[in-house]
Order: C-alpha cells, then structure tokens, then sequence
C-alpha cells in the first residue's frame, strides 16, 4: 500500500498536467468537504471525505455515506481536519491541491498553515498552487525557449537523472524554468534580462525558498 496521500482542497481544481497527474495517480485521495464535489466531475473518487460537511451536496453525502468523516471542530479548518486525518492513517507524503483561488482569506490562511503543519506533524508535505493566469504564459514560453533552455532540457528530461524534471512550472505567482517536484529543486537560467532585474530576481528567490524550494541558477552563457 503506497503512503502517499492527495488532499484536495475546496480552492480552484487543478488544471495543469502536474497536480492533475497526482490526482489520477493517486491511490488515497482526501477531500475537503464540498471538494469531492469536482473530484467526481472529473471521474474520479474519494477514499474519504472530511470536514464538518456542513456544505457537502446531499447526492454526493448519500453516493459516498460509508466514506464520510465529519469532524465538528470550529477551532480548526477542514484542510487542517484532512492532514489530521491522514497523519493518524499513518501517511508519510501528503500533497496538498485546490488550496488556493476562490475565497483569498481561506488561500492566506491554508498557506500560513504550511509551517504548522510541517513541526506539528513532522511528515512531508507539498503545496502545488499557482495563479491559473500562468498557465497560459507558461505554454507560450516552453513553445519560445531560449537556446540554453533547449541545451539544458535535452540534457535533464526523461529522468536522466533519477529525477524527473518539468519545463517553465507556475509556482505561486511566479514560473520557474525548470523543476523537479521530488527534489523540490528549481534550475534558473539567466539570460542578459536579468542583469536589469537583480532585486525582483532577488525578491522572488526569496519567496521560492520560503515554500522549503532550493534553486540553482546559471548564466545562460555557462550553459
């Protein structure tokens, strides 16, 4: 039995191939109340649903009754109840999706649990979020990639390394050339743009870091 676990939040459904590739992949997938509402759409199923299911869809409540957890906690949101859950089911890896977009309250809040739940819980545990924006700039840039972008892909796709690596990923708001998921490792290369843009490209490192994100850059001249 794998022991990893997918929650899937009551934000925006993933529609990017990586987090949606964790959904179908997965053989425990937790939802947050209502959430299980878009899994089904997407013809996939629950293992369990947790929360105080309060806003769950009767026909959904009734369809899924012997996997229902209602946990009435107010001091505690349901993501937090699902982490719970899954902790006590003894999960080593959790990988948190839909915890952002919707309601930006519940976004700030469920990302501010991340540290929380990393010290209480001591198990590993992946936010993939990005701003859905992205996605399409993401698309146009793998289609537009510079000449050491190709050089570099070439030399790290298909899990050359062990690892599989992803080209131009969305994390927060920000898109990253390349990333590898497991490592949670993200490869940089910096093109003559760059040398204008030290204190965004300073800035932005130092948010990709605080989400546990360890970057490597090269100058695209090295490559």
């Amino acid at each position: 039995m794998s022991s990893k676990a997918v929650i899937l939040a009551d934000g925006s459904f993933p529609d990017h191939e990586i987090p949606l590739g964790y959904l179908r992949n997965s053989e425990h997938t937790i939802c947050c109340d209502r959430s299980a509402e878009n899994l089904v759409r997407a013809d996939l199923m629950p293992e369990a649903i947790v929360g105080d299911l309060d806003s769950l869809d009767t026909g959904i409540a009734e369809r899924f009754a012997d996997r229902l957890y209602k946990d009435s906690e107010q001091d505690t949101n349901d993501l937090t109840k699902a982490v719970k859950w899954c902790i006590n089911k003894r999960y080593k890896e959790i990988v948190i999706l839909g915890a952002t977009g919707n309601r930006e309250d519940h976004t700030i809040c469920n990302i501010s649990l991340l540290a929380e739940y990393h010290f209480d819980f001591m198990c590993a545990i992946k936010l993939l979020s990005y701003n859905p924006k992205l996605k399409e700039l993401a698309r146009k840039l793998r289609k537009n990639s510079t000449l050491a972008e190709v050089i570099l892909w070439q030399n790290i796709k298909g899990k050359v390394f062990e690892y599989e690596f992803h080209r131009q990923v969305p994390i927060n708001e920000f898109i990253v050339d390349f990333f590898c998921h497991e490592l949670k490792l993200a490869i940089e290369i910096d093109g003559k743009t760059h040398d204008y843009n030290f204190e965004n490209d300073k800035s932005r490192q130092m948010i990709l870091e605080s989400l546990g994100i360890k970057i490597i850059r090269f100058d695209d001249n090295d490559v």
